[in-house]
């Protein structure tokens, strides 16, 4: 499984964990190793949700290749619905925030941009 580019920062965290078993493990210095461990593992899992996902959201672009939906129509669809789930207001969140309103600027637009891309590498086989 590819781990992405973080490998061998948890490589050298292991390393580091199995070196210091003589040692004390106790204190801030422990905590911190383990929290950054457990931080690798949360990165390692989302990116291979994130793989998932896209793989079944081409495996979707491919079917509506096949079934002749336009691509313009996957597109305005594929808009539409990142607008829909980003409209709504966060349960519990402060001032009622829409999760648009968490976005960093750019990251929407390169969001997009990916999934469109994916749609195209799916129209285009």
């Amino acid at each position: 499984m590819n781990i992405g580019p973080h490998e061998k920062d948890r490589d050298i965290a292991e390393v580091s964990a199995r070196s210091d078993r003589g040692t004390r493990r106790g204190g801030p210095d422990a905590l911190i190793r383990m929290g950054l461990e457990l931080a690798l593992v949360l990165v390692d899992a989302a990116e291979a949700a994130g793989n998932l996902a896209l793989g079944r959201f081409e495996h979707a672009a491919t079917r509506c290749a096949q079934a002749g939906i336009p691509i313009e129509a996957v597109h305005a669809v594929l808009r539409d619905g990142v607008d829909a789930g980003l409209a709504g207001p966060v349960a519990g969140s402060p001032g009622r925030r829409t999760p648009r309103d968490q976005v960093e600027p750019g990251v929407l637009s390169d969001f997009l941009e990916a999934l469109n891309s994916v749609v195209a590498r799916s129209y285009a086989n």
